[in-house]
């Protein structure tokens, strides 16, 4: 070891010892002198044999062995001194002992220093540094050295590692500290607790073993008479067996219950208790009581329940008076509607008024002028006949007249001028029917009268225009008897289906949104189509009703438009192009006034068809 190897001792001998040898010359003074060497070798033997043997000791210790010289600078460290501060043994030698500790630690070490010089052999606890610059708290025994002067040469100093201890015991006591805090934290919340809220608590069966005053002020019951019993003593019977199974079911299983529960005092009043029951768990996680903390919520009860009570009320006014807005919008649109129709009716029984005469006039005088020219055809074949030569003045008259062409050609002048009368004719009863401004009541009519004149009135729409095919109208008229109705509002019905209609194709034609050909509802329609068909079938009361589909194959309609196609008001067109009243005053008049139904049947993308359902009996 070289503590041991550089011993001033074991120097000063072999030096002393060498020179003597060199002094004697004889030969017995070289016996002498050879045994000394033969002594020496056998010391210096045992001693290498003494210092492996103290530096095995040494390195193999638990304990780390320090030494320092008088200026505290290190002369030997062992290795497990080294291990314990993170550093090897070749970085510690030669270094301060102030280089191994925080300021702090130095403060103290000073005065340690300075009993070490008067000679005082002390064992302390004390903080070191590591190399990570983590704590190394250790168990110092500190030895001063002193030489054969009595001079003081340095310290040896033998190092536990107490951290694990220390951190233990310094855990120790935080969690001791920390326990005194929240216990005295828990007589706190106790006392406050106890004092703003009504606190019970129970053993594992639920038998009441604590209440504290506001529990007996609010029910009404001494402690003395609650102390042993259930909670079943304030049972108001409000809630059902369920709730407090629930209960039970959740804090018998180690959990919190949370809820509110109307309790009934000793004098038979209801209070309201927003409560929590909390289970303490014993070491195998079982409940054995538990601890009920509630707060006393009647006054808000009691303010939910007139809210709901107002609420309720005004609820109810609400939809009372949402329902006469309502009724008052469908009166109000229907009075404008009907306005609207019967403005439209006074003014086409007046253009119908006003073209009858004069067509009547025309029609009656084509049919006379038609006999005139007879009679005047039978006066010139007489004459012709009498005078097959005539003057050269009447042959030029005839040729400059081209009478062989006047006379072929006049009859049917006046046969198309007869058709022409007849077709005028026709449209006015048609317009007269439209109208009906003299059928104010149920009248028995042929439902067809109406589909015509309603389509009479449309018919330009299906003819052929600039950029838009000719719409295809396909009717199939069944057998239909004449049957009660109102036929004026009925032919509003048709007029605002078929105009729809009408509107669907129109734009599926402008925006190029066509169905398929193979999804058609009208598979032998490939244009845009519309078709109209009626017929009798017998309901689920197997009572006679007149059935009219009018059918489209334009793009359909989306299932959400469906499902509010009869509100009022509701529309899908463009702003000024629609009022959303047609379809909802039509399903009023089937519904309401005949006693019928009005169905939509649409597949987005394959058509769309309204079928009009009306009871022949019912009127």
């Amino acid at each position: 070891m070289q503590f041991f190897s550089n011993s001033p001792i074991f120097n000063d001998r072999i030096n002393s010892e060498f020179l003597d040898s060199n002094t004697h010359k004889d030969e017995k003074h070289k016996n002498v002198f050879a045994c000394q060497i033969d002594d020496r070798k056998q010391t210096e033997s045992a001693l290498r044999e003494s210092e492996i043997y103290y530096r095995y000791i040494i390195e193999t210790a638990s304990e780390g062995i320090w030494i320092f010289d008088i200026d505290n600078k290190i002369t030997f460290a062992n290795k497990r001194l080294a291990e314990m501060l993170g550093y090897t043994v070749e970085e510690m030698q030669g270094r301060s002992l102030f280089e191994f500790m925080d300021s702090e630690s130095a403060e103290m070490a000073r005065i340690y220093i300075e009993r070490r010089r008067q000679g005082i052999k002390e064992r302390h606890d004390f903080k070191f540094t590591r190399k990570d610059g983590s704590d190394l708290w250790a168990i110092v025994s500190a030895t001063p050295m002193f030489n054969s002067n009595g001079e003081y040469t340095g310290v040896l100093r033998m190092l536990t590692d107490i951290s694990d201890v220390y951190n233990q015991l310094h855990l120790r006591k935080k969690a001791e500290d920390e326990l005194r805090t929240t216990l005295k934290e828990l007589e706190y919340e106790k006392f406050a607790l106890d004092q703003s809220a009504i606190v019970a608590i129970t053993d594992a069966n639920g038998v009441i073993n604590y209440v504290n005053d506001q529990f007996c002020d609010i029910s009404q019951y001494s402690r003395d008479e609650l102390i042993g019993k259930t909670h079943k003593i304030v049972n108001s019977s409000y809630h059902p067996p369920i709730f407090f199974q629930t209960l039970w079911s959740t804090i018998s299983s180690g959990n919190v219950w949370r809820g509110e529960i109307k309790n009934k005092a000793k004098d038979g009043t209801y209070y309201w208790v927003d409560t929590t029951i909390v289970p303490f768990l014993n070491s195998s996680g079982e409940p054995y009581q538990y601890v009920a903390i509630r707060k006393n919520i009647t006054d808000r009860k009691q303010i939910e329940e007139a809210l709901r009570q107002s609420e309720s009320q005004m609820r109810a006014k609400n939809q009372e008076l949402a329902k006469a807005l309502r009724d008052l919008q469908q009166t109000q649109s229907m009075m404008v509607q009907n306005e609207k129709m019967v403005s439209l009716g006074q003014l086409v029984a007046g253009v119908a008024h006003e073209i009858n005469n004069p067509v009547s006039f025309i029609y009656g005088n084509v049919m006379h002028a038609e006999t005139y020219f007879q009679d005047l055809m039978k006066m010139l074949e007489t004459y012709q006949q009498e005078y097959p030569n005539p003057t050269p003045a009447v042959r030029d008259s005839m040729d400059d007249l081209d009478l062989s062409f006047l006379l072929k050609d006049l009859p049917r002048l006046l046969k198309s001028m007869k058709i022409g009368a007849e077709r005028i004719h026709q449209i006015v009863l048609s317009l007269k029917n439209f109208s009906r401004l003299d059928e104010a009541g149920q009248k028995q009519v042929d439902i067809h009268e109406g589909l015509d004149s309603t389509l009479l009135i449309l018919q330009h729409r299906f003819k052929e225009t600039a950029g838009h095919p000719r719409i295809v109208l396909i009717k199939e008229y069944g057998d239909l008897p004449r049957f009660p109705c109102y036929p004026g509002q009925l032919n509003q019905v048709f007029m605002n289906i078929i105009g729809n209609a009408l509107d669907a194709l129109e734009e599926a034609m402008d925006t190029g949104n066509w169905i398929a050909p193979e999804l058609s509802p009208l598979n032998y329609c490939p244009s845009p189509t519309i078709r109209i068909c009626t017929e009798i079938m017998r309901n689920q009361e197997s009572e006679e009703q007149i059935v009219i589909r009018i059918g489209d194959n334009g793009p359909g309609i989306p299932v959400e438009v469906q499902k509010r196609l009869f509100d009022p008001f509701f529309t899908t067109k463009n702003p000024g192009k629609g009022t959303g009243l047609g379809l909802s005053i039509s399903y009023q008049i089937v519904v309401e006034k005949h006693g019928g139904q009005l169905k939509c049947i649409s597949i987005p993308g394959q058509g769309a068809e309204f079928v009009i359902e009306i009871p022949i009996t019912k009127g």
